[in-house]
């Protein structure tokens, strides 16, 4: 779970990277709307990358504090 995690995190950055690359080299609008519609995409990828962190850390504490409650 912890390397879906990490790898999902990497794969995010390198598609916010990887936009930013096309920006840089864009020659119309059309490649700067493409360029924009990844970097979208990435930042979803690490939203969910975030939310999914989240619920694995409230799962941990929750299950830390039944366990302390016994």
């Amino acid at each position: 779970m912890k390397i879906m995690k990490i790898s999902l995190f990497a794969v995010s950055v390198l598609s916010i990277i990887f936009g930013a690359l096309m920006i840089l080299t864009a020659d119309g609008s059309t490649q700067e709307i493409e360029s924009l519609m990844v970097i979208l995409i990435a930042s979803v990828f690490l939203v969910g990358t975030a939310i999914f962190h989240a619920i694995d850390l409230l799962r941990k504490s929750i299950d830390d504090k039944g366990k302390s409650d016994n």
